[in-house]
């Protein structure tokens, strides 16, 4: 899976998140959840539209934390009950530190090594 891939399930996860919420009657429009979160409209806007290809762990705890969601949920697709592991939130906060411009090397190389890894579990089988 390469970094356009993953940043398009978080999209899909926050889109899949704020509609349940308003399915359920909840007040969920995207400037009452942004100002809520902390952050502006345009940012959120930015960010289901594509616009935004490094989400920070911190933006995406607040706007976890508003929708009623875990972070967990909007990363992995796992729900609250599955929680991170310790080094998991490590590498979330270490994620946040990161300067942008070697964002995407370390996109691009977790995901060689997560293809070469399933390559090799596949012909291990």
């Amino acid at each position: 899976m390469d970094s356009v891939d993953y940043i398009e399930r978080i999209r899909e996860r926050v889109r899949v998140t704020i509609a349940e919420r308003q399915a359920q009657g909840e007040k969920a429009s995207l400037r009452s959840l942004s100002l809520e979160a902390g952050f502006s409209e345009s940012y959120l806007k930015h960010l289901l539209a594509g616009r935004v290809s490094e989400p920070t762990g911190s933006k995406l705890r607040s706007l976890a934390n508003v929708l009623g969601t875990s972070v967990e949920w909007i990363l992995e697709g796992r729900r609250a009950d599955e929680t991170l592991s310790e080094d998991e939130r490590e590498v979330i906060d270490i994620w946040d530190h990161i300067e942008a411009r070697d964002k995407k090397d370390a996109w691009l190389s977790t995901g060689r090594a997560l293809r070469d890894s399933n390559k090799q579990a596949n012909n291990d089988e």
